[in-house]
């Protein structure tokens, strides 16, 4: 199954599967959207098809990522379950990723637990699910979350001890420069300002009017090249659609495609002398 965005896939880049490992509420989409803009194959989530594929598939003994072949980054691997909960496929599941593909990258996302349960407990589906499971004392599911952090945190630290392919990622003291640098020590030569902060915009706003929103400036930044023939302020309109749609392709080509035509004229109208100097 090949990921449906409309974003432009490099071919020079190393044909090395990336794995995020670690937590949601951990910037999962934003892994996933700095792969994408970068031109690398991801797939994230996927509606929880993933995660179900991921395990039907080792329960059966296939390849893990057979639905997903076309893909080359895996990020929330999760999908929720009427009797189990949800299950994820990174902590249930990393140690035969790796079997299957000792030759990988592996990032453990994380960060600081009490900031991580806080996350996760504002994900509105979250907690009906374990209050099902366990019950309605509120306490006992964050005790539940606070020793799967714990256990995962430490089965992962303790199998990738010191390897090369392995890098620990918090969220709240890394970014970009670590990312790349890693990344890079793979062959991969990244752009690190597709990297930033990325929520899933359900759960904070009316999914409906926020795109109304978000169409008004394409169409804003559009009118503005068309008619008006303002490069730089449909530039800006246009990116800050781009920020706010981080999984629209159109918008961010276009955004990258406007910004580089500023650049361009600028360079151009440098006087001769001082580009020499």
């Amino acid at each position: 199954m090949a990921p449906s965005h409309d974003f432009q896939w490099r071919e020079d880049h190393p044909r090395t599967r990336i794995y995020q490992i670690g937590f949601n509420k951990a910037a999962t989409l934003s892994l996933h959207v700095f792969f994408l803009r970068n031109g690398i194959r991801s797939v994230h989530w996927d509606q929880g098809r993933l995660s179900e594929s991921i395990h039907a598939n080792a329960a059966h003994g296939r390849p893990l990522f057979a639905e997903y072949s076309q893909c080359q980054a895996f990020t929330d691997m999760e999908h929720l379950t009427h009797a189990q909960g949800p299950r994820s496929a990174t902590q249930d599941l990393f140690e035969a990723m790796y079997a299957q593909d000792p030759g990988g990258l592996f990032i453990f996302n994380t960060r600081p637990l009490d900031a991580w349960l806080q996350s996760r407990w504002q994900q509105a589906e979250y907690v009906p699910r374990y209050r099902t499971l366990l019950g309605d004392d509120d306490d006992a599911i964050l005790d539940h979350w606070r020793a799967e952090y714990l256990s995962h945190r430490r089965r992962v630290l303790e199998f990738f001890a010191g390897s090369a392919r392995f890098l620990y990622f918090d969220i709240n003291h890394h970014g970009a420069a670590e990312l790349c640098a890693f990344l890079a020590r793979h062959g991969f030569h990244l752009d690190p300002r597709h990297y930033g902060h990325y929520h899933r915009a359900e759960q904070m706003y009316d999914q409906q009017t926020r795109n109304l929103h978000i169409d008004r400036l394409r169409d804003a930044a559009l009118y503005l090249y068309q008619h008006e023939n303002d490069l730089k302020n449909a530039a800006v309109l246009m990116r800050m659609a781009s920020e706010l749609r981080p999984l629209g392709a159109y918008v961010f080509q276009r955004a990258e495609a406007w910004e580089r035509e500023l650049s361009a004229h600028a360079a151009a109208a440098v006087p001769d002398d001082d580009r020499d100097a």
